[in-house]
């Protein structure tokens, strides 16, 4: 579990046993009902309704319609950052990747979907983000510009020069050469842009 989020929606599917064949056939049927469901997921995140679309998920869920795979888990998420919803990324987050039945095990862009929630939160949840970081770490993903640029972007929205500055310097020490996100991140802030030049050269 990365947060602490109390009562997560239980998005995990319950579990069944079946025939060979007729686990063929429902193997089919749920790929086709999370192609659906991930776009479906996808647009209502666009429109920041990031509650509807766990609503969403947790039903088809529980009534057997799909198995969530990571992508959309990852879309779950993403709606969730859109929404600027740190506390309901946390939950879908433990009830998709945390303890059983959940079954997934998270990649590198479910953990910078889990980080761009938690920096697009308001105030940013900081102490989740650094959790995000921790984690993604451990479960021996190589950390990557975009969840440093969640980070940076959400100092430099909120004037947080100095954990700005923090974020900067843990991104140098892990090794993570900045990109276009990067500059873009700290774009209006120029005292952070005199950091990233000092702290990578350029």
């Amino acid at each position: 579990m990365v947060g602490g989020a109390s009562s997560p929606p239980d998005l995990a599917a319950p579990a069944t046993s079946s025939s060979d064949s007729d686990s063929s056939d429902a193997a089919a049927a749920n790929r086709r009902a999370l192609v659906d469901l991930t776009r479906k997921v996808g647009a209502l995140g666009r429109s920041g309704r990031a509650a509807e679309a766990l609503d969403t998920v947790a039903a088809a869920a529980r009534a057997g319609r799909v198995t969530p795979d990571t992508r959309l888990a990852t879309a779950v998420l993403d709606a969730c950052a859109g929404a600027g919803r740190a506390d309901l990324a946390l939950a879908a987050f433990d009830s998709l990747f945390g303890s059983p039945p959940a079954a997934l095990a998270p990649d590198g862009r479910a953990f910078e979907a889990l980080a761009r929630a938690c920096a697009s939160s308001d105030p940013p949840a900081w102490a989740d983000l650094g959790k995000v970081i921790a984690s993604m770490s451990a479960a021996g993903h190589p950390l990557t510009p975009a969840v440093f640029n969640a980070a940076l972007g959400a100092a430099a929205r909120t004037r947080d020069l100095d954990r700005g500055g923090a974020i900067i310097a843990q991104m140098a020490g892990a090794g993570v050469e900045p990109d276009a996100g990067t500059v873009e991140a700290v774009r209006q802030r120029k005292a952070l842009r005199s950091l990233l030049k000092k702290a990578f050269g350029g």
